[in-house]
């Protein structure tokens, strides 16, 4: 009696294991446009900007930042899904989870 030998989820779909990651790089740099959009403006940067703008921007970049924390997880897992609890719809209440059960493996991950 063998046992079935398990490939990795790249394989299973097809796909070369540098493409997954390929696909997620894109994908969350496409999300994170905004970000790059505000730390291009010339008054977030300025010195000779008003000070009001200066702390608009910054309150902006601050949130922006906040949210690809968040959203980044659904996003990769929109773009490369791996097994039941790794989808589009579940993938803020896995890393929940995560953040709950292991708060180290949790701050590891976001540090990969």
């Amino acid at each position: 009696m063998t046992t079935p030998r398990v490939q990795p989820f790249s394989r299973r779909v097809g796909m070369p294991p540098g493409a997954v990651s390929g696909r997620v790089y894109v994908a969350v740099l496409v999300v994170q446009l905004p970000l790059l959009a505000v730390l291009l403006t010339t008054q977030a940067r300025s010195r000779v900007s008003s000070e009001s703008v200066a702390g608009v921007l910054t309150v902006l970049l601050i949130g922006l930042v906040l949210a690809g924390l968040v959203i980044s997880p659904a996003v990769c897992a929109r773009v490369a899904p791996g097994g039941a609890r790794w989808k589009a719809g579940s993938a803020l209440s896995a890393v929940r989870a995560l953040r709950r059960d292991s708060r180290r493996a949790y701050l590891r991950l976001l540090g990969e």
